[in-house]
């Protein structure tokens, strides 16, 4: 016994002594890495800050000449969070795409939708608290800035979104027609009107001849709508295209339902075939908007006369000049001071001295707290601010020699010629009846995951078999921009995001590379995978320093250094927005909406969800030079679908349900936005 005793222990002291010296060598490398940061720091600090203060003069002087030349029609210098956007490449414009289907009868004419569209656009554009929306973006000195437009055509902004109608296959208002397909990818990288000057556009499909005749054969096969009650609607696509330079996703939704959709209990305008501009006189044939230069618009509303219901005008407009008034006020003040003089009469100056020191030590102990608690916070963000502003260079060395990604996803100079696809849940039969939507907020309770980690991981099993199909052995991992909202400004429009660069597993999950996926696709292994490096990426430092770069350093930079900084290593951007209820547009009821995010320098391909009307909607865009075999590559979005359904039915089963009910409920999501 004594024997087996001190072996035991022997063992035991092994185990600490390793475990001693693991932690020794772990802040170890932590104070190496501190002290390297900290001397960094100290030798570029003088350099870097020289080089900004130069610039920043620079800015002002360029800020100077611009308003001296255009006057009135100078708005500014784009933020640093804009600047980002307004850099792009010919291959890669920076335009939000975003499809809105639209239903309406099949007897209404779509010449109605288009002029109803221009009558919405003039009166709700003009003296909205989106004025930045009117702006043209322009260039000069090196520098980018808004420019105050002195008319805006509305004939050049809405218009049809033009396709061959001798290629038709009469399903030009079907979202998954070959021939929308075509006009969609072909339109998605175009420049904006004016030269790219311009923030937006929309383009209306005009359904040609032939979805009338085919629409009978359509609603049989099942291919758009799925309820044979409805044999009688035809779809409107209409394509919103938007610099993002105007703002994030979150920001550009709420445009959409402030000033595109239809407010509740609105009557529709929608106009009868013989058309006129509501409010407008014998010229309705104008369809320029006359701006006015300076900053806010007032539109002329006719007011009604309502009658007064006050014969005496001052006691109207101030209610406290009135005599009657002045008396009760003065019978109020009479009785609160009478009370206090009976107070006092029979309060001892002992019970009053006792009361006063209560009151006050009460007091003492709130502003105590609150101004410990303020301190506290301001010191915390102080110090936080001070660590981040220590690491930058570091970082920003660490970001410009990363390498790339090697992937048939990655690396190739991108054409500007783009494949998209998208998937829309209420135009598939769910046998379950059970939404997707819900199923992913299922999966999240059961596992503590977030909403965009139960996504990923169904999309790392898609993207896996999608190497496999492709007869090219799957990476290890392929790096993610991971957009995240960083704080609400006080700006209607604005670019308030950051990103984190996530590695998504693909071959390799927790250290185990996967050649073949045979029947299981270890969803639940990538799960864990992601929530764990996900979990540090939200603890690091990452979106913060991210975040200064763009907002500060990227108003600083001229164009021409600021493109060096912009350079990406990553394969994918991944953007989920959390959308609305049903809404209309014109009167039209909203079917879908669908969106892609833009590509970003040498990353080529945009993975975006939003959910709307409680359903999901994916979608993703990609240049052709990145696409080895686009009937493959088309079935990402359907394989990722079916990863989160096969997923949640392994977790909802018997054999998962004891392993994760343990786990806490899922954590409020970092709300993320369009990048």
């Amino acid at each position: 016994m004594n024997k087996r005793t001190e072996v035991r222990s022997r063992r035991i002291l092994f185990v600490l002594a390793d475990d001693s010296l693991s932690l020794i060598s772990v802040s170890t490398s932590t104070m190496h890495f501190m002290l390297f940061n900290y001397g960094f720091f100290c030798l570029l600090t003088p350099v870097l800050i020289i080089v900004l203060i130069f610039l920043y003069i620079y800015r002002r002087i360029v800020e100077a000449l611009l308003k001296h030349q255009l006057k009135d029609r100078f708005v500014g210098l784009l933020e640093g969070t804009d600047c980002i956007w307004a850099i792009e490449e010919p291959s890669a414009l920076s335009v939000i795409n975003v499809l809105v289907v639209l239903e309406k009868d099949q007897h209404q004419v779509n010449a109605n939708v288009l002029e109803s569209f221009r009558n919405l656009i003039k009166e709700r554009l003009i003296g909205s608290t989106f004025e930045k929306i009117l702006y043209r973006k322009n260039k000069k000195y090196g520098y980018y800035f808004w420019e105050r437009a002195k008319e805006i055509d509305l004939k050049e902004r809405i218009r049809w979104l033009e396709h061959d109608q001798t290629r038709c296959d009469g399903y030009c208002d079907d979202i998954y027609s070959e021939s929308l397909k075509r006009v969609l990818e072909k339109k998605c990288n175009q420049p904006l009107p004016q030269h790219h000057s311009t923030s937006w556009e929309i383009l209306i499909s005009n359904n040609c001849s032939c979805v009338s005749h085919q629409h009978v054969r359509r609603m049989e096969e099942g291919r758009s709508i799925l309820d044979r009650g409805k044999r009688n609607k035809i779809k409107i696509p209409v394509l919103f295209r938007i610099h993002h330079a105007l703002g994030d996703g979150s920001a550009l939704l709420k445009l959409f339902l402030e000033t595109i959709a239809d407010k509740p209990n609105e009557v529709s305008t929608i106009p009868e075939e013989k058309f006129s501009l509501g409010r407008q006189r014998k010229n309705c044939e104008r369809t320029s908007l006359n701006l006015p230069i300076f900053t806010h618009c007032v539109k002329n509303f006719n007011v009604c006369e309502q009658p007064c219901y006050s014969n005496n005008v001052l006691s109207a407009c101030m209610p406290f000049a009135d005599l009657q008034t002045l008396r009760i006020l003065k019978m109020v003040v009479q009785n609160y001071l009478n009370a206090k003089i009976k107070y006092f009469e029979h309060v001892t100056f002992e019970e009053f001295k006792n009361e006063m020191q209560i009151f006050l030590y009460e007091w003492w102990i709130f502003f105590k707290e609150f101004l410990m608690k303020q301190v506290y916070e301001k010191v915390k963000i102080f110090g936080k601010n001070l660590v981040v502003f220590i690491l930058m260079p570091s970082y920003l060395m660490d970001q410009a020699i990363r390498s790339m990604d090697k992937n048939s996803l990655h690396g190739s100079k991108l054409t500007g010629q783009k494949i998209i696809t998208y998937w829309s849940e209420n135009d598939y039969r769910n046998p379950s009846q059970q939404k997707l939507l819900t199923k992913i907020k299922e999966i999240k309770n059961i596992t503590g995951a977030r909403f965009v980690e139960v996504l990923l991981a169904a999309l790392s099993s898609s993207l896996h078999k999608y190497f496999l199909s492709i007869n090219e052995v799957p990476p290890n991992s392929l790096t993610v921009v991971l957009p995240a909202k960083m704080e609400n400004s006080k700006e209607h429009l604005s670019n308030d995001i950051s990103v984190g660069l996530l590695p998504l597993c693909v071959s390799e999950i927790n250290g185990k590379v996967y050649t073949n996926l045979d029947e299981d696709s270890k969803t639940i292994e990538r799960l864990q995978e992601i929530m764990k490096l996900n979990n540090k990426l939200q603890e690091d430092l990452d979106y913060l320093i991210n975040f200064w770069v763009m907002k500060f350093l990227s108003a600083v930079l001229p164009e021409i250094l600021l493109r060096l900084l912009l350079e990406s290593h990553s394969t994918m951007v991944f953007s989920n927005l959390s959308g609305c209820q049903e809404v209309h547009i014109v009167g039209y009821p909203v079917k879908n909406i669908i969106f892609w995010i833009p590509n970003k320098s040498n990353t080529g391909i945009g993975f975006s969800l939003f959910s709307y009307n409680e359903q999901v909607h994916l979608s993703v865009v990609a240049d052709k030079a990145l696409v080895k075999n686009e009937k493959v590559f088309s079935k990402i979005l359907g394989n990722t679908v079916y990863e989160i359904e096969q997923l949640h039915e392994s977790l909802t089963s018997t054999r998962f349900s004891k392993k994760f009910h343990s786990i806490r409920k899922a954590p409020m999501d970092k709300e993320i936005g369009v990048p």
